[in-house]
């Protein structure tokens, strides 16, 4: 990300490649969420069941109360504080190299399969609804326009 960062603002010529660069973001991504779901073995879910709800509802709660509180140190407006954790419960890219980075450590073979799944099982679950909980807690705290429903049927015909 450095790089890119440094790429882009200090060279004058960077669109271009950039332009290049975005056709190659999304059969990445693709290539790389296709390839870690091939990972996740679903006779494992039921023997890990109780330690994948409590990581979802754990890490739920510490993105959702410690954005709050730092909105808070900062003093923040009301709907920062409010809704600004819902933004952050998508999860992907990081937590799947983090989870492929233990099964691929032979002093935690026994733990890899556990949590490769749930780290695999909630980011299923993440980026199904993280989207949606993201849209809504940004239509409530102003800074994104509901789009009229009269424009939705326009827009799906």
């Amino acid at each position: 990300m450095a790089i890119g960062v440094m790429y882009v603002n200090l060279n004058k010529e960077s669109s271009s490649v950039m332009d290049i660069m975005d056709r190659w973001t999304a059969p990445l991504f693709m290539l790389f969420f296709i390839i870690s779901g091939a990972e996740l073995d679903l006779s494992v879910i039921p023997s890990v069941g109780i330690i994948g709800i409590v990581y979802l509802i754990f890490r739920s709660i510490g993105k959702y109360s410690g954005a709050a509180l730092g909105a808070k140190l900062v003093n923040s407006d009301k709907n920062v504080r409010r809704y600004l954790g819902l933004t952050l419960l998508p999860q992907a890219g990081v937590a799947i190299g983090m989870a492929q980075k233990v099964a691929n450590t032979a002093e935690l073979s026994d733990l890899s399969n556990v949590v490769v799944t749930v780290t695999l099982c909630a980011t299923l679950v993440y980026e199904l609804m993280g989207p949606l909980i993201t849209k809504w807690a940004l239509e409530k705290a102003g800074e994104i326009k509901k789009e009229p429903k009269a424009k939705k049927e326009k827009a799906i015909a």
